[in-house]
């Protein structure tokens, strides 16, 4: 897929503009908190299941390339469940458009039988960490905090990620771990903000990536 063409000027028949990745993001929590399961922060009956939608920006040094480092930041809008590893009290944590940051390494490669053509990667991958909060503790004094680990695969403008070491802290993102955190694997949306570089360098110039995920988790 060449984003020039197909991704960074439009989704769904509309223009994309940060205002509509905006409405598309609240769009997307307002969706997922009317799930099954999604919203439940009662921690004295259950785990908390939930959905949590993340909205950032990163800007990419290069693009296309083979292993380059960046960093991305937005918010997150949601509930996340957990359970007190010591006292095994239910918990959860809500979260209001909350800060979301994290620092990464990217493989945004172009395939040898793509070097040289107009054409931006069709795939990618990356990894990294991050860190969300400050947000509303229930069953837990607060305020509360995630943290843990995420990685990426992106075929096209969608990107299935996942996350791992998922924690759920109590005060601050290295403050008391209150237990792991409950969140299930998303599905994303890449706008590209400005045209990203094509395959006809192996290091393209830097890139504005805006990212829209939802994940839901159960209980």
């Amino acid at each position: 897929m060449d984003w020039r063409h197909s991704g960074h000027r439009r989704v769904l028949g509309g223009r994309i503009t940060r205002r509509s990745v905006g409405v598309l993001a609240a769009g997307l929590a307002a969706t997922a908190l009317t799930l099954p399961g999604a919203g439940v922060v009662k921690a004295d009956t259950q785990v908390a299941a939930g959905a949590l939608v993340v909205d950032v920006t990163a800007n990419l040094p290069s693009f296309p390339c083979a292993s380059c480092t960046s960093t991305a930041s937005g918010f997150g809008i949601g509930v996340v469940g957990g359970v007190d590893v010591t006292t095994k009290a239910k918990a959860a944590a809500v979260f209001a458009k909350s800060p979301y940051n994290t620092s990464f390494t990217y493989h945004e490669a172009c395939p040898s039988a793509l070097a040289g053509k107009p054409v931006t990667p069709p795939e990618g991958f990356a990894n990294g960490s991050y860190v969300l909060g400050p947000g509303t503790m229930v069953g837990a004094p607060g305020p509360a905090f995630v943290t843990g680990n995420f990685n990426y695969t992106r075929v096209g403008l969608t990107a299935v990620i996942t996350t791992t070491n998922n924690q759920l802290h109590s005060g601050s993102s290295s403050g008391p771990t209150v237990g792991p955190a409950v969140l299930g694997a998303s599905v994303g949306i890449f706008i590209p903000t400005n045209a990203p570089g094509r395959c006809t360098t192996l290091s393209g110039p830097p890139a504005t990536i805006s990212v829209v995920s939802v994940a839901v988790a159960g209980g």
